[in-house]
């Protein structure tokens, strides 16, 4: 499959890179649109002390199912999806309140 690796700094090339594996309770997902948030500009301009070389930036997708684990009964082969990766701390007062992506 194609994608924009970030290299390095300012340094971004498209190329073939190997497609995901699905396993039993995975599903893969042909990406149509993808945005780039701030944290993805400041990766993009400065790297960062977590993320490492090379990347594939973007992580608020939307797409279509092009396969399903055979444990996932909640996806199905043409299903589209939009989604945000998001880890919440479920700590503080904005995950209380269920602003887990703030």
């Amino acid at each position: 499959m194609k994608a924009a690796l970030l290299e390095r700094v300012k340094q971004l090339t498209v190329r073939d890179v190997e497609t995901p594996a699905v396993s039993d309770t995975t599903a893969l997902l042909r990406v149509k649109a993808c945005g780039i948030c701030g944290s993805d500009l400041k990766f993009y301009n400065y790297g960062d002390r977590v993320k490492q070389f090379p990347a594939i930036l973007g992580h608020e997708i939307a797409g279509e199912v092009v396969e399903v684990g055979k444990n996932v009964s909640t996806l199905h082969t043409g299903d589209r999806i939009a989604l945000g990766n998001e880890i919440p701390c479920k700590q503080c007062a904005a995950c209380a309140a269920g602003l887990e992506n703030v």
